[in-house]
């Protein structure tokens, strides 16, 4: 049986480097990685014994590779639907989570090299990760959700909810009852593709109306969590003491929006009103209830996983299911006309 030792001396690289391809790290080059993943596969090597007992057990696996871990509410939910899905299916599930920052693609590749599944589903994920990788998609059949992805081949499609439209409905909201003063938070939309495509959805929307939007000052990148939904609000309030809303990527950040509104002495809705994104169930029971854009975590598990055993049968599918986003009314928007 080959050990890491063996697979670094033939790959021609150091252990090291073995390690951070088996632990999905970025910081190894496109060349190296392919190379190491290629000794790897052929020397059928798995990181540990309880890795290589399940690569023997695994021909009824889906991988399922959670972006952003355990911290994200709604993929919390979203996973508890995929595994209902996959298990009625009579299959079963690899749950492999990373942080929003790791190597999704390298994270899922090693995986699959590990338990050699049936196909791999992704919940998160950037579509420039997924051009480079030659086993996803070619040898296992890959489905994305909650990010579009299209890199021009067979073998991996996704299922997204309107991201640009979400954004644009609730941009379009608060423009409606009258507020112009709007910061927004959000992520980093170099790095996250849901985040390009909400913030181009919030441009649309100042286009359509006519309202200039200051986007420098105006949008904060962060991560998608309550406290950074906090600090984020604190440097919209001294960027624009005036703001009269808040447009949250998240229903987690537009939580955290609410809490730093009230320790800064705004009431929600009387002084600034707050749309959150997602549909959470929790949404419904802040105070006051979270205005929102929701999207149907049932309805995105059960076409990802139909999709991904289509593919896993050989037919030709859409490589970009997008379903529809409504606005689910709470109490936290208010007229300022």
């Amino acid at each position: 049986m080959s050990t890491i030792k063996d697979i670094a001396r033939e790959a021609g690289v150091s252990i090291s480097t073995v390690s951070r391809v088996l632990s999905g790290h970025r910081n190894v080059s496109e060349a190296t990685l392919k190379k190491v993943q290629e000794v790897i596969e052929r020397n059928h090597f798995s990181l540990n014994r309880s890795a290589s007992n399940l690569k023997r057990s695994s021909a009824g696996n889906i991988v399922l590779v959670v972006v952003k871990g355990l911290g994200n509410i709604f993929f919390a939910s979203l996973i508890e639907h995929v595994q209902d899905e996959i298990r009625a299916k009579g299959l079963s599930v690899v749950i492999q989570y990373i942080d929003e920052d790791d190597d999704e693609v390298a994270a899922g590749e090693r995986l699959a090299l590990e338990t050699k599944p049936l196909g791999v589903l992704f919940l998160g994920g950037n579509e420039a990760a997924f051009c480079s990788t030659s086993l996803l998609g070619n040898r296992y059949p890959t489905v994305v959700l909650t990010n579009a992805v299209d890199v021009g081949r067979p073998g991996i499609c996704s299922v997204t909810s309107d991201d640009v439209g979400g954004a644009r409905q609730a941009v379009s909201l608060l423009l409606s009852k009258g507020h112009t003063r709007i910061g927004v938070v959000g992520g980093d939309p170099t790095t996250s593709t849901t985040s390009a495509l909400r913030l181009h959805g919030v441009r649309e929307a100042f286009s359509a109306a006519g309202v200039p939007f200051d986007e420098e000052r105006c949008y904060v990148g962060t991560r998608y969590s309550l406290d950074d939904g906090y600090q984020a609000t604190t440097q919209l309030l001294k960027a624009d003491p005036d703001l009269t809303a808040v447009y949250a990527f998240s229903d987690v950040m537009a939580i955290g929006v609410m809490r730093s509104l009230a320790d800064a002495g705004r009431s929600v809705p009387a002084d600034v009103s707050v749309v959150g994104h997602d549909g959470l169930e929790i949404a419904r029971y802040t105070t006051p209830r979270l205005t929102t854009v929701k999207q149907s975590q049932a309805e995105l598990a059960h076409l990802g996983v139909e999709k991904l055993l289509a593919l896993l049968k050989g037919m030709e599918i859409s490589k970009n299911k997008v379903l529809a986003v409504q606005i689910e009314e709470g109490e936290s928007v208010a007229n300022r006309k």
